[in-house]
C-alpha cells in the first residue's frame, strides 16, 4: 500500500552548509529558479527573452530618479520609453562600473575616473571642472597700490561650478596693474584672483568670459575668498557613495572624500582615510558609513569626515560590490527592527544587514556559503516577494551562481 509522506515547505531557503542528514526542517540544498514566499510556498520564475544582444554590464536603477542605466562596452547609457538605451556618456574602459545617487543626480565611478549625470541635463559629464593656467603674467597700468601680490586663476562651467586653481605666483607691481595673458580653458568663463598689496589671501578680483587675449586687474579685488586652492577633481576608483554634503570613492585601500558641499573636488593631502585592505564595500546611512576590507567591514560613525569614529563591526569580509541600500520596509521586523533604510551586503558566510548606527545583523550565517569574490546586488520585489539577489561564481564550479536573501522570511 503507498502512503503520502509530507514534507516541510522550504520557507528557510538554502541550506549549503549542513550535513544533508541534519539540515533543519524547512531548507532545501537547491533552489534553482524559484521563487519561495514567507509561508515556503514555491513557483518557478517567470521566464526571459532577448531584447537585444551586446556586450552589456553595470545594470543600475536610480532609486529617486527611478531611471535605469546600463553600460553598452564603454559607454553609459540611460534605458528610455520601449528600452531604447540613448547614450550619455563614453568611458575610457568597458570594465564594470559602479553608481550612487547623491541629491538625485547618478555617480559612477570606474577605476580611471568618476563621471555623473545632473538631474537637470540629459548627458553625462566628468566629475569636477578641468584646472585652467595661463602663459604670462605682467604689470600693466591702474590703481592697485604699489606691492606684492599673488595670482591665481580658475575655470567656471556652465553650471557656475568652480575648478581647482592654479598655483598662486607673485609679481612686484609698481604701475597699479596686472595683465593675465593666455588663460587656457574650455569653460565658459574664468575667475582672477589676487591677493592685497604684501598680502596672503586671494580675493576674486575678475569673472570674465573665456577667450579674451588680456584680462586686466586695475584695482583691489573685492570678490569672495579663493577657497579651491590645492585641490584637485575627485579620483576614480572601484566603489562610490555618498553621504553628508560629501563624496567618497574607493580606490583600492584608499577612501577618498570631498571638500564639504563641494562633492566634486578633493584635497590629496588631507582628503582620505587608509584602510587596511582593498575597499570592497562602500554604503552610506543616515549617521555614518560601511567600509568593508581584508579585516571585515568597518561602520565609520558620524557625518562630518574630518571626525569619523571607525569601528570593526563585523569580520567576514564583505564580497566587492555586494552592498546595496533597502528601505526599512522590505524586512521581517522580528530579525531586522529599523526605521531607516538598510545597507545588505553578501559575504563568503551569507548575507549582512547594517542598520543605523552601526549594528549589524547576520542573515542565513548558518545556512549560506559562497565562493569569495565579486558580487552584483539587487533589491527586487517579485510578486509581493522582496529579495535581494546576488549573482556571484559558485564556490563548487565556475559557474556563476544567484543567491538571494528572502527579506520577510522568518
Amino acid at each position: 500500500m503507498s502512503r503520502t509522506t509530507p514534507f516541510p515547505l522550504p520557507k528557510l531557503g538554502i541550506d549549503n552548509v549542513t550535513h544533508e542528514t541534519r539540515m533543519k526542517a524547512g531548507t532545501v540544498r537547491r533552489a534553482d529558479n524559484v521563487d519561495i514566499a514567507p509561508d515556503g510556498a514555491f513557483k518557478r520564475r517567470a521566464g526571459f527573452r532577448l531584447l537585444e544582444a551586446g556586450d552589456f554590464h553595470s545594470l543600475w536603477r536610480n532609486p529617486v530618479t527611478g531611471i535605469v542605466f546600463v553600460c553598452r562596452g564603454s559607454e553609459v547609457c540611460v534605458i528610455g520609453a520601449g528600452r531604447q538605451l540613448f547614450p550619455i556618456a563614453t568611458l575610457p574602459t568597458s570594465d564594470p562600473i559602479t553608481y550612487c545617487e547623491y541629491n538625485g543626480a547618478t555617480y559612477w565611478a570606474h577605476r580611471r575616473g568618476l563621471g555623473w549625470l545632473p538631474t537637470d541635463r540629459s548627458n553625462g559629464r566628468a566629475v569636477g571642472v578641468p584646472s585652467t593656467w595661463y602663459e604670462v603674467l605682467r604689470e600693466s597700468p591702474g590703481a592697485l597700490p604699489a606691492g606684492r601680490y599673488g595670482v591665481s586663476v580658475t575655470a567656471v562651467d556652465d553650471r557656475g561650478e568652480e575648478s581647482a586653481a592654479s598655483p598662486v605666483e607673485f609679481i612686484e607691481v609698481t604701475q597699479g596693474g596686472i595683465s593675465v595673458e593666455g588663460i587656457v580653458t574650455d569653460m565658459p568663463a574664468v575667475r582672477v584672483y589676487i591677493t592685497d598689496a604684501n598680502g596672503e589671501v586671494l580675493h576674486q578680483a575678475i569673472e570674465a568670459p573665456a577667450g579674451l587675449p588680456i584680462y586686466t586687474v586695475a584695482e583691489c579685488a573685492k570678490g569672495g575668498e579663493l577657497d579651491t586652492r590645492q585641490l584637485r577633481p575627485m579620483p576614480g576608483g572601484q566603489l562610490v557613495a555618498g553621504h553628508a554634503g560629501r563624496l567618497y570613492v574607493a580606490d583600492g585601500s584608499t577612501l577618498w572624500f570631498s571638500e564639504a558641499m563641494r562633492p566634486h573636488l578633493n584635497s590629496p593631502a588631507h582628503g582620505y582615510i587608509e584602510m587596511t585592505g582593498r575597499i570592497t564595500l562602500l554604503m552610506a546611512v543616515h549617521d555614518g558609513v560601511y567600509v568593508g576590507d581584508q579585516r571585515g567591514v568597518w561602520f565609520l560613525a558620524g557625518r562630518d569626515a574630518g571626525d569619523l569614529q571607525p569601528r570593526l563591526v563585523n569580520s567576514a569580509v564583505a564580497l566587492e560590490r555586494s552592498g546595496v541600500l533597502v528601505e526599512a520596509t522590505a524586512f521581517n521586523m522580528q530579525v531586522v527592527e529599523s526605521n531607516v533604510p538598510v545597507v545588505v551586503w553578501l559575504t563568503a558566510e551569507g548575507y549582512r544587514a547594517g542598520k543605523a548606527g552601526g549594528d549589524v545583523v547576520p542573515l542565513q550565517a548558518d545556512r549560506l556559503r559562497v565562493a569569495r569574490g565579486a558580487g552584483r546586488s539587487s533589491f527586487v520585489m517579485r510578486d509581493g516577494i522582496k529579495q535581494v539577489v546576488s549573482l556571484v561564481k559558485s564556490g563548487l564550479s565556475a559557474r556563476s551562481e544567484e543567491h538571494t536573501s528572502e527579506l520577510q522570511s522568518p
